[in-house]
């Protein structure tokens, strides 16, 4: 499916659930979809004698908004630890990661710490069904 398709696919697909979004799609394209059922859902709170044409929120549109809201969360949220790491190996300290993510340091330790001990797990754990694995972080990373 070229780029234009699978754009295309998305803008017509019905998102009512986080797991609707096609894995891989770009945030862009999510924070685009759901700007535009925010978009009619506040058109919703212009008086009936609005002098221009809008388009008037759903149901569907507010199921879209809070769907994609939720995938985007998700996302950031998966992403987060593995570009704290990436700060950090990038030359980025401790305090300026903490203030970037405007919590302390502890919090972040822990949380990177966590992260690292489960991706170790996940490593291990496709190691042990396939020796070519790299998915997950072996015990030097």
């Amino acid at each position: 499916m070229s780029t234009d398709d699978a754009d295309t696919a998305f803008a017509t697909t019905e998102i009512h659930r986080p797991d609707d979004v096609a894995d891989f799609t770009p945030l862009t394209s999510l924070a685009q979809k759901r700007s535009e059922a925010g978009l009619r859902l506040l058109n919703n709170a212009l008086p009936d004698d609005f002098p221009h044409q809008v388009e008037r929120g759903t149901a569907g549109d507010a199921l879209t908004h809070l769907a994609l809201g939720e995938a985007i969360r998700r996302i950031i949220s998966n992403e987060r630890c593995s570009t704290i790491r990436d700060a950090l190996l990038l030359g980025a300290t401790w305090d300026q990661v903490a203030a970037a993510l405007d919590t302390t340091l502890d919090t972040v330790t822990d949380e990177l710490r966590a992260w690292a001990e489960a991706q170790r797990t996940l490593f291990r754990n496709l190691l042990a069904t396939n020796p070519d694995n790299r998915i997950g972080l072996d015990d030097a990373a």
